[in-house]
Order: C-alpha cells, then structure tokens, then sequence
C-alpha cells in the first residue's frame, strides 16, 4: 500500500493523476512506478482506457473513497465511447480494465486510428488552465480536452492549444507527463460564433461534455437504431420499416456541414464509396459494428437534436404509441376504453414507404390508422376499418329493421360518417331492402350499387382488357426493357403481375443478367511525385529524430511514419515508392546501432551527474537485452565510453 494519493480533480484523466503522482515522488526507474501502482512493471501508460485499476484501488492509502467503476466513469474516456458501444461489448471492456488484460481493450472499443486519428499531444485550454491554477494550486489534464473532434473548449469558447507532451508516447511507454510542465501557456484564440463551422466545433464539445457526465446511459444498438430510423423516416430519409434512403441523406447531409468542418473531424463522406460511413452507421447497427461517437454525435446534431434531448427519446420504434389502445367500436362495453393489447405495424412498398397500424378488440371490430401518431388526440382516430366485428353487424340489423331511425341516425349510433358504408354493409349481411324510412316512404336501393367486389374480382372482370392493351404496349414499344415497361405502364404492370403473373411472366421482354457493373469515379495519385516529396520528409525526419534532446527515440519506420502522420503509406504503399524505400533502408537503425546510440547518450548523462559509472551501472542505465549487449560492435561502444570516464578522471588528477 503506498502511503499517499493525489485526490482527482473534476474531470481529471486517471493519467493526469499518476502524472502527478510521479511528480510528486520523483522515481528514477519508472517502470518501479508502474509496478508500485498497477502490479506490473512493464505496463504501457494509456491516456484514455488504462487497465490494471483493480490492483490500483487495493494500493491506494485506506479511505481513499474510490472504486475501480468509479475511476472508470468519472476519470477515463470510456463513457465518451460506450453509449455506441454493444452493451456486452462495454461489460468486457469494464471488466479488462479492471484487471490484468490490457492488449484488446482498444480492439473491443473499435476505436482504431483508421477511423479516426486521437490527438497526437495532450492538450489544454488556457483559460481552463489559469482557473485551475488559481483553484487548486495546479495544471492537470482534462478529460474533455484529450476527445478526437473535440476542438474547442465549450465553458469559455476558445480553441483547445496542444502541450509538449505526446498523447502516445512510443519511445518510453512507462513515462507519464505531468501538465504543470508540459503546458506553456497562451494568448487564448477565440470562438467566432458568426462562422458556421465554429458552431459546429462548438456543438460537439457540448455533445461529448454531456457524454461525459452522464454515467446512466444504457447502451443498446437496438434502441439507437431505432431512434435513427424513427427520425429519418419523419424527415422523408428512410421507410418505417428500416430502408433508407441514402443517397437523399448523404447529399442534405453535405448541405448541412461543410467540406471544411467535415475534413477537420477527419469525418468526409465519399459519394464514389457505395458504403461510405454515413451508410454504416444508420444500416450496420444490428451486426454490432461500431462506429466512432464522433460521427454519430454530427448525425444526431444534423437530425436536430442536442445528445441531452437525445437520451430522452424513446428507446422503441412506438410509431403508435405504447399500448393498450382503446376499442373505437360505438356498439361494445370496451368502447373507448384501453382494451386492445397488441397493434400489428404493417409497412407498405407502395406510397412512399407507408406505416400503418392495425388494432383489433375481442368484439371482433378491427381499424386501421395510418401512423405515426404525432400528438395524444391521434389515440381516437380511425383512417379505415377492416373488420366490424359481430356485435356491431347485430347492431345494424336492429336499427335496420327500426323504421323511425334515418339512415343519419344510424350513421351516428354505429359511429359512421357515410350513409354508403351502412347501405353496403347491409348489402353485405343480406339485409331487406328497399328499407322504410322514418316518413312512411320507401328508400329505392340499387342493391348492386352497394355490393363488395375485391380488387381480384374486378381485375377478372376486366382480364381481356388488360392481356390486350398490354400486348399493344409490347407491339409499341418493342425494344423495351422490364424495367422500362414497369416504370411507364404501372397499372397495367402491377395488376397483371398481382393477378396474372404466369401469362406477364410469358409476355416480357428477357431479363438482362448481363447487364454491367455500375462505374465509380477512381482517383488517380501521381506516386512518383509522392514518392520524391516523401523521401525528401523521411531524411528530414530521420534527422529530427536523431538529434532531439532528452531520451534518444530509435529510429524505425514507424517512428518516421508517426512524426510525419504517413505511418499507413509507409507500411502498405512501400513498393510504389521506390526512394523512399532507399531512404528509409539509410536511415533506419538497427537494435544494436540504436544502443550504441544509448551509450553514448547514458555516458553524457552520467558526465553532467559528475558520476564515474561501473561497467554494471553503465549497462543497467542504457537498458539492453543481454543478446544486444554480447554484441562485438556494442561491447566495443561500452569499452570506449568507460574509457573516457577514465581519461576525465585522470586529466582531473
């Protein structure tokens, strides 16, 4: 158990807190830090989902008053991510960060740098940093700061600036960066609120503040595919049923954020791509593929909601509500009253995609309302009815026969607004006619006028008809494809293949298997360009790298390919880039020309110590493999560097 903690400020990065903590104890191996805090000396410091916290909590001084899922939700960036996240998905990466399995949480998260690139530096806001200075004594990191696509700093409006300290920090993974020396700070640059893409910067920081604070998010792809589908739909974007309508989307999309906004966030959307994010994200929720919060938060922002509103939006697609819903039958004991239980949704193909609800009582009366319901009063309303049900068909035959009651009154009692519904209801249920009316005289019927015929029984009717004006068509137009034809002669088409479809199937033009694959745009890159201007980055690289003060950085591929942010090029595009290819095999140091590198540094830090080192201590500070150390080349670097000390000394003498 380690005597002291520092206590962690409001949104204080779990790493901000052992920043300081190392600060304050000042270890001269800080892998023993690692081993002190974690259990593990070779644990790699992580900015935004540590692992290890159980073994933290148990070393922390008694009374601390943490837990390891408190850390978890109020100190790292894992409440930024879970709200789009599988709910399994987030209960592993909970339980992985608590105990000894660091590799796969990253993985798990889905939050790679091929989606979206994190911040390479830790950054501040300047105001944020003087207020904390004035307030607690001292700089530290905020969790909001460190957020891909956070810009902007929403308490004061001003731009995020970045520190001297790397975000990943690929030469040393067990050093931590305290704020109070890597911040410098700044004159603060303000939010222009008149410029639309400050307001979106300004939106997001306030979107991912609210993820932050709110620890009660359930997640659930289901409910959030649900939400998207609901709204995109009301807006004309998508069918109830889960269809959407990507390229309307994609281009109102583009309207609403600019080409700027877009590449800043690293978020553009391809129109070449046949599946390009925005598809994804609004179509892959159900097979659980994760997609970075930051573009569900400009998808949520471009539906017009705040992620506070958000949250408060039902988790179900309750196009009509939640039930039960009322029986809306005049002649039942039920009637208004909530007695119908389920509500079967029906998607039609036909009008655009239309929702419609169908809600049947134990009286047998069945209704039909077209959806969604848009306010309370929608309850009440019937569009059509598909069943009457016998205990209304037995009220019609009493006041059928009740020659006092008109047609209007009986309209009123059975809850009709057309007098031509009873009279084909009666039509139907063989009722007499002609019926006496109220005035002594008889009401003449054209009793055909009134009987039902289904669409089938009036399309059979018709059938020479429809065979002979199609074949006309085909006559007119013969060169016509299947899809010409079911475009420009619809009601022929759509009845002929409702009810006729064997003689249609015999009278269209062949089906057009061969038909060839539609052509995207490709993007032409003049790699020997490319190639010359990279080889040029990667030799001035290479240099920086060489000669930057303090810990010595090994000089490979990667660490040239992070420096100058083109680390995928280098390891994917490398045969198309022959110079850059002899650069790199130039410039890129070997484990062992890297620890003669190391000597030579350790032996410098020695002499500004006034510290003549042993062969043993030498060794031990430069930190090689043994297989490194029995190099001839190495041991001959070591030989030389102790055989300067000895020079000094014996000049001192």
């Amino acid at each position: 158990m380690i005597p002291c903690f520092p206590s962690p400020f409001p949104d204080e990065l779990l790493y901000s807190v052992c920043a300081r903590y190392s600060d304050r104890i000042q270890y001269s191996d800080k892998q023993f830090l690692n081993q002190e805090l974690f259990g593990d000396r070779n644990v790699t410091t992580v900015v935004d989902l540590p692992s290890h916290l159980n073994h933290l909590i148990s070393v922390l001084p008694l009374g601390y008053g943490y837990t390891a899922q408190r850390l978890i939700d109020e100190h790292t960036l894992l409440p930024f991510y879970a709200p789009f996240l599988p709910l399994n998905r987030v209960e592993r990466i909970r339980e992985k960060m608590m105990f000894f399995d660091a590799l796969s949480i990253h993985n798990l998260s889905g939050i790679t740098p091929t989606i979206i690139r994190r911040p390479n530096w830790l950054r501040f806001c300047p105001l944020c940093a003087q207020e904390d200075d004035l307030k607690f004594g001292e700089l530290y990191w905020h969790r909001l700061h460190q957020l891909a696509g956070v810009e902007v700093c929403p308490i004061h409006y001003v731009f995020l600036e970045c520190s001297k300290a790397p975000a990943r920090n690929h030469s040393n993974c067990s050093e931590y960066f305290c704020a109070e020396q890597a911040i410098v700070l700044t004159t603060p640059r303000e939010l222009d609120l008149s410029d639309p893409n400050h307001k979106v910067l300004l939106s997001i920081a306030q979107d991912a503040t609210t993820l932050l604070c709110k620890h009660d998010i359930t997640p659930d792809f289901k409910c959030l595919h649900n939400r998207y589908i609901r709204i995109l739909a009301n807006r004309g974007l998508a069918t109830y049923n889960g269809a959407v309508r990507i390229r309307k989307l994609v281009e109102e999309f583009k309207q609403y954020y600019s080409p700027e906004i877009l590449s800043l966030l690293q978020c553009e959307v391809d129109e070449s791509k046949r599946s390009n994010w925005l598809s994804q994200i609004v179509k892959s929720l159900n097979r659980d593929k994760v997609n970075h919060p930051l573009r569900h938060l400009l998808l949520i922002r471009f539906l017009g909601y705040t992620q506070e509103e958000w949250n408060k939006l039902p988790n179900h697609l309750d196009f009509f509500g939640s039930g039960p819903w009322p029986c809306l039958n005049p002649t039942c004991e039920f009637f208004r009253q909530l007695s119908i239980k389920e509500c079967h949704i029906n998607y039609q193909k036909t009008h655009g995609g239309r929702l419609t609800g169908t809600f049947c009582c134990s009286c047998g009366f069945t209704y039909i309302r077209t959806g969604p319901d848009v306010c309370p009063e929608d309850n009440m309303r019937i569009d059509d009815v598909e069943k009457y049900g016998t205990i209304w068909e037995e009220a019609l035959r009493k006041l059928w026969s009740d020659s006092t009651l008109s047609l209007q009154k009986i309209c009123m009692l059975l809850g009709t607004a057309s007098k031509d519904t009873i009279k084909r209801q009666a039509v139907r249920l063989n009722l007499p006619f002609p019926r006496k009316g109220p005035r002594g005289r008889l009401t003449y019927i054209e009793r055909r006028k009134y009987c039902f015929k289904t669409a089938k029984e009036t399309f059979f009717d018709n059938l020479d008809y429809y065979r002979t004006e199609w074949l006309k068509i085909l006559v007119k137009h013969p060169s016509a494809t299947r899809t010409f034809l079911s475009r420009n002669f619809r009601p022929f088409y759509n009845r002929l293949r409702a009810y006729d479809e064997q003689w249609l199937e015999m009278h269209l033009p062949l089906a057009n298997k061969n038909r060839e694959p539609r052509q995207y745009p490709t993007r032409y890159v003049d790699w020997s360009s490319r190639d010359a201007q990279l080889a040029v980055a990667v030799e001035l690289s290479a240099s920086n790298l060489r000669n930057m003060p303090g810990h010595p950085i090994r000089i490979t591929r990667a660490a040239i390919g992070r420096a100058i942010d083109r680390k995928s090029l280098l390891e994917q595009c490398l045969d198309k880039l022959p110079l850059t290819k002899e650069i790199l095999t130039k410039v890129v140091e070997t484990h062992c020309e890297f620890a003669i590198r190391r000597i030579q540094w350790v032996a410098e830090c020695f002499d500004e110590e006034n510290i003549h080192p042993t062969r043993k201590q030498l060794v031990r500070r430069v930190s090689m493999q043994p297989k490194i150390a029995a190099n001839p080349q190495v041991k001959v670097a070591i030989d030389l560097a102790l055989a300067s000390f000895e020079l000094t000394s014996n000049v001192t003498v």
